[in-house]
């Protein structure tokens, strides 16, 4: 069961981060992508996604800042407007101010994928990876039993 989950894990990790390439600006947040599998006890297994901590607001888009602790956004947002090319043409200082204001307008109103409501990014491809895991860990499963019932039959005393 764990190598077909150690499986899956690559798999989604390869599909999640194919979804999200075309809106990954720097691309950090799609190197971010990363899986577990383990086992807890004999009949516990676990395949957990893990992903930077605003994966999240790829779809949902950022809403108005609602803490007053820095959470280095503005440095975010400076990396994410030289990889968008907005900019690219003001000296440092001024580049710096034009960071500083549309980091104050997306904390006070929240970003544009934010206002429209969000988009669809990567929730199709969580509901096909997920189908797919539960399809084959049913198969398994339902292998794995047959085996064992097989085997329970062959070595009992005659």
């Amino acid at each position: 069961m764990l190598t077909l989950l150690n499986q899956y894990g690559k798999l989604g990790v390869e599909m999640l981060q194919q979804a999200v390439e075309s809106v990954s600006a720097t691309h950090k947040t799609q190197r971010s992508i990363r899986y577990e599998a383990s086992v807890q006890d004999e009949d516990f297994y676990q395949l957990a996604f893990f992903a930077r901590g605003f994966f999240s607001a790829m779809e949902t888009g950022r809403g108005p800042r609602r803490s007053t602790t820095p959470g280095g956004f503005n440095e975010n947002l400076e990396d994410w407007m030289r990889a968008r090319g907005i900019g690219s043409d003001l000296d440092e200082k001024k580049f710096k101010n034009l960071a500083k204001f549309l980091a104050y307008k997306i904390n006070k109103e929240g970003d544009a994928t934010h206002k429209k409501g969000g988009r669809v990014v990567y929730t199709p491809t969580v509901k096909k990876l997920l189908d797919e895991i539960t399809c084959a860990v049913k198969q398994e499963f339902v292998a794995s039993t047959i085996t064992r019932i097989k085997h329970g039959f062959s070595t009992q005393p005659a």
